[in-house]
């Protein structure tokens, strides 16, 4: 398994549910604005996939990190990349 493989099944791991969560979040805007909205939907996934890291990986398994470590990849460059993924995902939802 290379790099970016295992920084997908890493990634993969918190975008389902910081994307479940910033769709509900998004479809609340038909409640109050009568459509979905985009814009709330990027604001949520900026910070969703750092919370959903947080719990899952600090929290819940903190012995995980010693597998993508095997994998040549550090705590640190795992939260790097998880922030910059998620930054470029909401921006593009909140620009759209």
């Amino acid at each position: 398994m290379n790099k970016i493989q295992a920084f997908w099944k890493f990634y993969v791991r918190l975008a389902v549910p910081a994307a479940g969560c910033a769709l509900s979040l998004g479809l609340l805007g038909l409640v109050s604005f009568e459509e979905i909205s985009l814009q709330v939907m990027g604001y949520a996934y900026l910070f969703l996939p750092l919370i959903s890291q947080f719990v899952i990986y600090e929290k819940l398994y903190p012995g995980e990190y010693y597998f993508y470590f095997n994998l040549g990849w550090e705590k640190l460059g795992l939260w790097l990349g998880n922030f910059l993924l998620s930054l470029f995902v909401g921006i593009l939802l909140i620009c759209l």
